[in-house]
């Protein structure tokens, strides 16, 4: 089993309501300030939603991705993940990374990828990008350019760890592409899979997430989604 490695981004202005989670400021240059960014910028209290498996032991760190450490106006765009190795038959995400947009573009100011956690997985992941283009969903077809509202996640029948995910909107139908899970459902089954639903308050986004890991066989047993507020 690999070491998980850690992207731990601290908000520039937050609230966490849980204490004791600790993390590590990583070195980056700060976007440049502008009037159209601060017109736009999220409130700066963070709010967590949260999933637990209900394991305490064997756990990584807890480890943070929040957007707000680039500016004040990013939000998540894009989540990308892995399964684990093809020889194991848990079917769990063992991989994670994540990626950054401004809430006014669409897509040009993204941030790079970074690694949220990584342990043994296969070679190939797959992406949620709220900018994807709009396949057979509208007319014309153009990008999503929608914020995410939450996450689902798809759980194993024992509730104790996370094999697949997509984002969460209230208004879901409206947004039909970007609803699909991340792998494709083929294989799943919505009576013996469990579910939890991650939903920011109505006129909040998602603008990061925390989860913590087994150390021992990588599947995720912890899982936050942060969300602020749209002004």
């Amino acid at each position: 089993m690999t070491s998980a490695r850690l992207v731990s981004f601290v908000a520039l202005v937050s609230f966490t309501a849980l204490a004791g989670c600790a993390v590590e400021q990583a070195d980056r240059s700060e976007p440049e300030p502008s009037a159209q960014a601060a017109a736009n910028a999220l409130g700066t209290t963070v709010r967590e939603v949260s999933w637990s498996s209900g394991k305490t032991s064997d756990l990584s760190a807890w480890l943070t991705f929040d957007c707000s450490t680039y500016g004040s106006s990013y939000f998540l765009r894009t989540l990308e993940v892995f399964k684990e190795p093809s020889t194991n038959l848990d079917n769990f995400i063992a991989r994670m990374e994540g990626q950054c947009a401004q809430v006014t573009t669409s897509g040009t100011t993204s941030t790079g990828d970074a690694v949220i956690f990584t342990e043994n997985h296969r070679g190939t992941g797959e992406r949620m990008d709220t900018f994807a283009k709009w396949l057979g969903y509208s007319s014309p077809t153009g990008f999503y350019n929608v914020m995410p509202e939450g996450v689902d996640l798809i759980l194993n029948t024992g509730n104790d760890y996370v094999k697949n995910l997509r984002w969460g909107y209230y208004a879901w139908s409206n947004y039909a592409g970007t609803y699909s899970y991340a792998f494709s459902e083929d294989g799943y089954n919505g009576f013996d899979d469990k579910y939890a639903s991650l939903m920011c308050e109505e006129g909040w986004i998602v603008t990061g997430v925390k989860l913590r890991h087994d150390t021992k066989n990588g599947k995720i047993r912890n899982f936050k989604v942060l969300c602020r507020q749209r002004s």
